[in-house]
C-alpha cells in the first residue's frame, strides 16, 4: 500500500526558501552567461565536476 501526501504534510515554511534559492541559483547563471559568456558558465561547471 502506497502512503498518500496530504496538504498539511508538506511544511510550508521549507517551500519558499528553496524557490527563493532556485531563483537566486537562475539568475546567478543568467548573469554569468550574459558577463563571460557560454564558456564561463560550463568552465565553472567542469571545475566543479573535475
Amino acid at each position: 500500500m502506497s502512503p498518500t501526501l496530504n496538504q498539511g504534510d508538506t511544511p510550508h515554511w521549507l517551500i519558499w526558501p528553496i524557490v527563493g534559492g532556485a531563483v537566486v541559483i537562475a539568475i546567478a547563471a543568467f548573469l554569468l552567461w550574459g558577463f563571460g559568456g557560454a564558456s564561463t558558465l560550463f568552465d565553472m561547471v567542469l571545475a566543479w565536476c573535475t
